[in-house]
């Protein structure tokens, strides 16, 4: 694993993901099953150039779960 020496903040929220939702979570990015990601948005043609960018996604079918992170991470970034 990579360590990330330029990380700057920590976000913490008391019980925000109940046992259930780390359960899933852990068992979702404790797998070896990557995919090759693909583009955001509305593209007609998946016109990746992977010399510049090439990202390995996990498949994640939790949609409460995915919500629930989702938003987390927009309001920490904005």
């Amino acid at each position: 694993m990579k360590q990330n020496d330029r990380f700057q903040f920590v976000v913490y929220r008391e019980n925000f993901l109940a046992k259930e939702e780390c359960t899933k979570l852990r068992d979702a990015l404790d797998t070896d099953e990557l995919v090759d990601a693909n583009l955001a948005g509305d593209y007609t043609e998946n016109i990746v150039n992977k010399n510049v960018r090439k990202t390995l996604n996990i498949e994640f079918h939790d949609e409460n779960l995915f919500k629930k992170l989702n938003g987390a991470i927009k309001v920490i970034w904005n």
